[in-house]
């Protein structure tokens, strides 16, 4: 399978024996390089996490859960993705790396463009979150897509979230997001389609809003309620009862 668009990403699925995959692994990981023709001397260079058949997978978003950015007032938001130091909210690297340490696998899925990959890899570096992959929103700015900067997360990440589900169908899945946009509304649809995969959802509270809220109601109807937790502080998260399949 190979998909590319203008903007130069490609989706393609590449088989290597299992004894190269073994020989060159470096903690679940693999580092690879690319390079397009004899005659361009550029090399691309990445890292893939190889991911068992079974276990745990956090699926988390960025802005507002890990990333202070404030998305619901446009002048903070705008402050705190171009002129300020990108901010970690407080326990969330810990809370993460604890999870790692656990065997879970983390993957970052955000609305922000993918032009932001850079500076978001080296705050999640600086930070000291763990490694992980990251899925962000396809912009370019020369033809319609741009007009994905203004959908909603309900039409956008059910496209990003999905096919991490469809692709390990046997790992459960938690999904960690905040309560400044659509994340409840996005997480308790996928959870009525893939119940059997979703383990748990918890929402950072950014809005002083209450789990008794009608929002919540409607959000994680007929979700059980002990599959979905809106938390304050990660302190508030038992990484033991989360992690029990």
């Amino acid at each position: 399978m190979k998909n590319d668009n203008e903007n130069g990403h490609i989706v393609t699925i590449l088989k290597i024996p299992e004894k190269v995959v073994n020989a060159s692994t470096d903690k679940g990981r693999l580092h690879y390089f690319v390079v397009t023709s004899p005659e361009d001397e550029r090399r691309f260079e990445g890292d893939v996490q190889l991911v068992s058949r079974y276990g745990i997978s956090v699926i988390s978003d960025i802005d507002d859960t890990i990333k202070i950015s404030h998305v619901t007032d446009h002048k903070q938001l705008f402050d705190n993705t171009f002129f300020k130091d990108f901010q970690a909210v407080t326990g969330m690297p810990e809370l993460y790396r604890r999870l790692v340490e656990q065997n879970a696998v983390i993957h970052f899925v955000s609305s922000s463009p993918w032009q932001l990959y850079e500076p978001l890899q080296a705050f999640i570096h600086r930070a000291g979150f763990p490694w992980a992959s990251m899925s962000l929103k396809d912009v370019r700015f020369r033809d319609e897509t741009l007009f994905n900067l203004f959908k909603k997360g309900t039409e956008t990440k059910p496209l990003q979230i999905e096919p991490v589900l469809q692709q390990h169908s046997y790992r459960r899945f938690i999904l960690v997001g905040d309560s400044g946009e659509q994340d409840p509304e996005v997480y308790g649809d996928i959870a009525r389609r893939y119940p059997s995969q979703i383990q748990r959802i918890l929402i950072r509270n950014v809005d002083d809003s209450a789990a008794e809220d009608e929002r919540y109601k409607l959000a994680f109807k007929n979700v059980p309620r002990n599959k979905w937790q809106l938390f304050n502080h990660s302190d508030e998260i038992n990484v033991g009862e989360l992690l029990k399949i």
